[in-house]
């Protein structure tokens, strides 16, 4: 008990054992285990890509999971994983030597990349001695040192790996820009809602952009005067248009598409941006919600006050801490999506007019470019829904000619290409 009391719901360490190395790797894991949870991955198999697959294991662990540092027992299957762990994720990854600590066996912390004009012996020898971890900790016979990314210790204790995992800590620099976009057609109600809940509950540095399109209630004039920028539509353009205008005046790093009748939690933004930030080809994140359909939607009771959507909120992000999964789709109330990928994609396509269908189409385009879509399991959000629609019935009607649009634009046209093909052409592979 006392040693779970140090734990915390974001306390939690992958450790890589190669092959062969359970068994000697056991006090190592019983240290950690006293600080840390600690999630076992172990090598297996004797195919000639093992390092490759280990590879591959490594980086589906630290999307699915958070962890405060990945700690690679040293083997020659796990230290050939290294340079591919260190270009997917930032996270501190440390190589373990376990029973030897000898100054002349320690490999050099970084990756070694400019001895390609050096001698055969010298670049031989500098690729045994390559690393990119982070940190390399032998333990062993000799006296205790850490500099220059080696740090010697006799024997594993906890307390010593936990000061090195806190030197490697290094503050970050100040997260980047995030560019919130709302669109809205009246509903003043539901925006003030929105944007009070943003300003409350967002640590990292954001710019708020509302898309006024056309309101009647003075929504514009208020999300001005609340510090937003605005942009004014004289007549109702829609969804897609309206967060392409926003997408294009947008400064940040990080684009949020937020429908107006959402209303955020502690930590919501902080948390979508460490998912997106697990690994180079998640385009964007969602949350999880109480109105909206597919995975994202989750049960959730009904929320009195502010209050309780706040602690209930904070219930689920602990209950799922550090958890994303990876979906094929997902919905508009609440995007994350980084800037690269609509750099490369491009907009949301405006012939969907008013709305709904948008963000499927570009879920489409987003796996076409080679991206992937997660969805943030420690993330909630209140989604009221469907607030920019007159009735239900409209929703529903403007959903089935979405429906039929997106239908036409990715299924008939490919049908209708595949008619096409010279039957000869195509039967001569």
């Amino acid at each position: 008990m006392k040693a779970a009391a140090h734990r915390s719901a974001h306390s939690r360490i992958l450790l890589v054992l190669p092959r062969g190395a359970v068994r000697a790797a056991r006090s190592l894991g019983r240290e950690l285990e006293r600080r840390w949870a600690v999630d076992r991955l172990e090598s297996s198999g004797a195919e000639h890509a093992v390092s490759d697959a280990l590879a591959q294991r490594c980086r589906e662990a630290i999307t699915a999971r958070s962890y405060e540092a990945v700690v690679i027992v040293d083997g020659p299957e796990s230290r050939a994983c290294l340079p591919s762990l260190r270009e997917f994720t930032r996270m501190p990854l440390v190589l373990a030597i376990l029973g030897r600590a000898a100054g002349d066996e320690r490999p050099s912390a970084r990756l070694f990349r400019d001895a390609f004009h050096a001698p055969r012996r010298e670049r031989e020898r500098l690729e045994r001695q390559s690393c990119a971890a982070d940190e390399i900790w032998a333990f062993g016979a000799g006296t205790a040192d850490a500099e220059g990314g080696f740090a010697r210790r006799a024997r594993p204790e906890a307390a010593w790996m936990a000061s090195r995992l806190r030197a490697l800590g290094r503050p970050r620099g100040p997260r980047a820009l995030t560019s919130i976009i709302v669109p809205c057609v009246d509903g003043l109600r539901w925006t003030r809602e929105c944007l009070e809940a943003v300003k409350q509950h967002t640590q990292s540095p954001y710019e708020i952009i509302v898309v006024d399109n056309a309101s009647a209630d003075g929504t514009g004039a208020w999300a001005r005067r609340a510090g937003a920028r605005v942009i004014r539509n004289k007549t109702n353009l829609g969804f897609a248009k309206a967060i392409n205008q926003g997408m294009t005046a947008a400064r940040g790093r990080w684009l949020v598409w937020l429908n107006n009748d959402v209303v955020v939690t502690p930590g919501w933004l902080e948390r979508l941006i460490d998912c997106a930030e697990r690994a180079p080809w998640i385009a964007a994140v969602g949350p999880c919600t109480d109105v909206t359909v597919g995975s994202q939607r989750v049960a959730a009771p009904p929320f009195k006050t502010a209050r309780d959507l706040a602690m209930f909120s904070e219930a689920w992000a602990l209950r799922y801490a550090g958890q994303a999964e990876g979906v094929p789709r997902l919905t508009g109330f609440c995007v994350l999506i980084k800037r690269e990928a609509v750099r490369l994609v491009g907009l949301l396509d405006e012939r969907f007019g008013i709305g709904t269908y948008e963000e499927f189409d570009y879920c489409l385009r987003l796996r076409q470019a080679g991206y992937d879509l997660a969805v943030a399991r420690d993330v909630f959000v209140r989604h009221h829904g469907h607030k920019s629609f007159r009735s239900f019935a409209a929703m529903a009607e403007q959903a089935r000619l979405n429906r039929e649009l997106f239908l036409d634009k990715w299924c008939r046209q490919s049908l209708a290409f595949l008619d096409d093909v010279n039957p000869a052409a195509s039967g001569a592979g």
